[in-house]
């Protein structure tokens, strides 16, 4: 988001309630917070008890070896 911000400086005031309303930026701590965790990403921010990453793990993990999912690993 720091990059969007930086290019649309004018626009992200307006754009940022709207990721926000979407959970963009939820959707983003928690994937930030998964890679610090499991792949050793250097800390970029703390580590939040209401973010849902065990679930998000699971969720990506599940799609994965069901085959249910688009990702083209």
């Amino acid at each position: 988001m720091m990059y969007v911000h930086t290019l649309l400086e004018k626009t992200w005031e307006e754009l940022q309630p709207l990721l926000k309303e979407a959970g963009v930026d939820k959707l983003a701590r928690t994937t930030i917070v998964l890679c610090q965790k499991y792949l050793g990403l250097r800390e970029l921010i703390e580590e939040d008890a209401s973010l849902p990453v065990d679930e998000l793990l699971t969720y990506i993990l599940e799609k994965i070896i069901t085959g249910t999912s688009d990702l083209k690993l």
